[in-house]
């Protein structure tokens, strides 16, 4: 049996966007930065990430950009032919889980805690979602 399984974490690097398929599924997208240190060199990810159907619409107000989050899915490969008539295509993760990370910055003890109870007030409702395959439009 094969398995396609994803788990990264990392940082949003813009606000999640939330559009909308012609027969009305919400479809949410954006991208984490996802780093990694080999000996002395720090290489980064950007990953593409999209998640449908209802949870799209309620989770995409809390992914605003800096925001440290653990996303877990699967991959799927998506093509498609450019303006000019190249052929192109893209590994996106299909995300059917979110959490989100607690901050890390301890510079100002009063706002770093602030954040964090805002971060686990927040993911109190939404700290996980799992996608049914009928809310995915393909």
């Amino acid at each position: 049996m094969d398995t396609n399984i994803a788990v990264l974490q990392g940082n949003l690097t813009k606000n999640a966007e939330l559009l909308y398929a012609p027969n009305g599924t919400a479809i949410g997208k954006f991208t984490i930065a996802v780093n990694r240190k080999i000996k002395e060199k720090e290489e980064t990810l950007f990953m593409d990430c999209t998640i449908f159907g209802k949870y799209a619409e309620s989770m995409v107000k809390y992914l605003s950009k800096g925001r440290k989050i653990t996303v877990n899915g699967y991959l799927r490969q998506e093509n498609w032919v450019d303006n000019n008539g190249n052929k192109r295509s893209k590994i996106v993760l299909i995300v059917d889980n979110i959490a989100f990370c607690s901050s890390n910055n301890n510079s100002n003890s009063e706002n770093s805690q602030n954040s964090t109870s805002n971060t686990q007030e927040s993911s109190t409702d939404y700290n996980s979602i799992n996608i049914d395959e009928e809310d995915i439009p393909f």
